[in-house]
């Protein structure tokens, strides 16, 4: 294409967790309307021929990459600019939790975003481990529910969330499927829990994602039986035999 990586595209390249990477991004030159052949280089092609690629047309990114790559802070402002407030979340998320983009080094994203863009970058939180749970702190910031980030709930042990102080979410940070060691420890882990007096709900990395109606819904009913429970009152209808 005749320009250099940028927005999710190169966030991918630097490690970053990004939400959509289905399409090619490119920082051009403002003045950019003919690329470079796919299969060859010396034939060009204009850009609506190609549905597979996204281009920002960015002079002053472009005059300081050298036409090799832009820096952090250049390609990360493109993306606040392109992709949905989820994603953006989520891929800034994951470069404050990795330790590759700085307080200041946000503070200078902020300030270089158009200004409809800046409540969202407002809603970063490094303490995210996966995009997967930032894209459900911002669920549980929408629903206007009571929760808490990475709680340590005992020495050693700590979760995703704590809505209302007594169920613990957790999310799974891969749409993988772990081994069977894996899956042993975390019902230890629930038990244990249990014990202590939470409510623990896990939600998969596709529910998350893809139907969090059912996520926030099997929430909010388990908040109203608990906060049933703590005014007295019986929760759930009577066993039937």
């Amino acid at each position: 294409m005749g320009g250099v990586l940028t927005c999710v595209s190169a966030a991918v390249v630097d490690g970053l967790w990004v939400l959509d990477e289905e399409k090619l991004h490119v920082c051009v030159r403002g003045n950019g309307s003919a690329f470079r052949s796919r299969t060859d280089e010396t034939r060009y092609r204009a850009h609506d021929e190609r549905d597979d690629v996204v281009l920002h047309w960015d002079d002053q990114a472009w005059s300081t990459s050298g036409g090799y790559e832009l820096s952090r802070v250049a390609y990360l402002r493109h993306l606040v600019s392109c992709q949905s407030r989820r994603g953006v979340v989520a891929t800034l998320d994951s470069a404050l939790h990795r330790g590759m983009l700085s307080d200041r080094d946000l503070g200078e994203l902020r300030g270089s975003v158009p200004a409809v863009h800046r409540s969202i970058i407002d809603l970063v939180d490094g303490r995210a481990e996966s995009g997967v749970e930032s894209a459900a702190r911002l669920g549980f910031l929408a629903a206007g529910l009571p929760f808490e980030v990475q709680v340590v709930v005992a020495e050693g042990l700590r979760v995703d969330f704590v809505i209302d102080g007594v169920i613990v979410v957790e999310v799974d940070g891969s749409e993988f499927h772990s081994g069977h060691e894996v899956f042993v420890a975390d019902r230890k882990r629930d038990a244990f829990l249990n014990a202590l007096g939470y409510r623990v709900l896990h939600f998969t990395y596709a529910m998350v994602l893809f139907d969090w109606a059912t996520v926030l819904s099997t929430i909010i009913i388990v908040l109203r039986r608990e906060r049933a429970v703590r005014a007295g009152l019986s929760p759930l209808p009577p066993f039937r035999r």
